[in-house]
């Protein structure tokens, strides 16, 4: 017959034992549960995407008073032979430009554009990258815009 403290003691290596392995699964089901979530950050920043704006189109999202936010990635002396009525003014080639980007709120909207479309496509990518939802390019930049206005 077992004693006391034998009874005890395995009763004891058991519980620790089921603890133990109770541990490892709970590991398990963590490391699950971290892939999940990663899977699904990875998903929410491959949802967010570049789009296409033509000026046309542009044209009537302002006319019928769609509220937008417009930003000229464009120098100041670009900027000085015109730009798009209250488009932000966010120059690429400050050095502050990458905080001031850092300064917009990444849920929002934004329709980036440039003199011909070059430049704002690479800060379109930048902006995917760090975590912008929305972005869309005035397709053939300032130069589009302005044929489409002057008509």
């Amino acid at each position: 017959m077992k004693s006391v403290p034998q009874i005890f003691f395995a009763t004891l290596i058991s519980l620790l034992a089921m603890a133990c392995s109770g541990n490892e699964s709970t590991a398990e089901e963590n490391t699950k549960s971290d892939k999940v979530s990663q899977s699904n950050d990875k998903q929410e920043k491959s949802s967010a995407k570049l789009n296409k704006l033509s000026a046309d189109l542009y044209e009537k999202m302002r006319g019928a008073g769609v509220p937008m936010n417009v930003i000229d990635i464009r120098t100041p002396s670009a900027i000085a032979d015109g730009k798009i009525p209250d488009a932000l003014e966010m120059n690429y080639r400050d050095n502050d430009f990458e905080q001031k980007l850092d300064g917009l709120d990444k849920n929002h909207t934004f329709i980036l554009y440039c003199e011909d479309g070059d430049q704002s496509t690479k800060t379109a990518e930048f902006m995917l990258k760090k975590g912008f939802r929305s972005i869309y390019l005035l397709e053939g930049g300032y130069k589009a815009w302005k044929e489409e206005t002057s008509n």
